[in-house]
């Protein structure tokens, strides 16, 4: 246990290093050891904060075990709240070894940014059209930075996950409605299901109108204190569980107690554990 427990904290102080996505070359990795990467996209011509956390088990001089991957968004404030606790669900067997990957902005003072990349619609707000930008972002994952990741870690490329929260939710959705292959699992949190007068479900229903199934793992969840957002998460769920996909493995739960900002810790929790059951 004191082994363990040291192991925990060691990811708590961790050595971060620094390297331009372009000249970005293989080093010795140290278990629980947080790595920093400043990735200058050209698709987007801006740069991105990526921090990845890898697995207890990875070896370096063994290039043969490949692992799932967890991509996650608005990495500045959830990253450092998930990976500690995802590192010791690994490490007592509660869940898989993956590589956890988190997505910030390097300068996003006003959160502008992640508006842009994290919706599917441009809105007006104070006099501003702002957002409207996630068809973009999700091409820089799929074409940029999953490509890094895979020649830089041992990923395993059939076998990848997205988790986002409140605007990240609504991106998420929209990933599974527009390009449902781009993940394997989904862990869906507060979804901001209201966006420009709900466009999301329509969406939804255009998914429904040209797809007779949906092969993914799905995990939705919302504090209880959260509102309408709870009406909005329920309605979304009833409308998937009324298509009748076969192969869709869809969960949902109400965290009573939390509310929008406290939410994300215990929703994460017991999502990883819920979109990694064996099928």
């Amino acid at each position: 246990m004191r082994i363990l427990l040291s192991t925990i904290v060691f990811i708590l102080v961790v050595s971060v290093r620094a390297v331009s996505a372009g000249t970005a070359e293989p080093v010795s990795f140290t278990r629980g050891e947080i790595l920093s990467f400043h990735y200058q996209s050209d698709l987007l011509a801006r740069q991105y904060q990526i921090d990845v956390l890898l697995p207890k088990e990875y070896d370096p001089e063994n290039d043969t075990v490949q692992y799932p991957v967890v991509y996650m968004v608005d990495g500045y404030l959830d990253f450092p709240m998930m990976a500690p606790n995802f590192f010791k669900q690994s490490v007592t067997g509660k869940i898989p070894a993956f590589i956890f990957v988190g997505i910030d902005y390097v300068d996003d003072s006003l959160g502008k940014l992640r508006r842009l990349d994290l919706t599917p619609t441009a809105v007006d707000m104070d006099g501003e059209v702002q957002g409207g930008g996630a068809n973009q972002f999700l091409e820089f994952i799929n074409k940029e930075l999953k490509p890094f990741i895979n020649n830089t870690f041992p990923a395993d490329q059939q076998d990848q996950t997205f988790m986002g929260h409140s605007l990240g939710g609504l991106f998420a959705l929209h990933t599974l409605f527009t390009q449902p292959d781009s993940f394997h699992r989904y862990i869906i949190a507060s979804p901001s299901v209201w966006w420009d007068d709900k466009v999301i479900l329509a969406k939804e229903r255009y998914y429904a109108g040209y797809n007779t199934d949906m092969d993914k793992h799905i995990f939705m969840f919302v504090g209880k204190e959260e509102g309408f957002m709870v009406k909005d998460m329920k309605q979304l769920v009833r409308r998937l569980d009324s298509r009748n996909y076969p192969s869709l493995k869809l969960s949902k739960k109400v965290f009573k107690g939390e509310n929008h900002l406290t939410v994300p810790v215990v929703g994460y929790n017991f999502g990883i554990r819920e979109i990694f059951k064996e099928d």
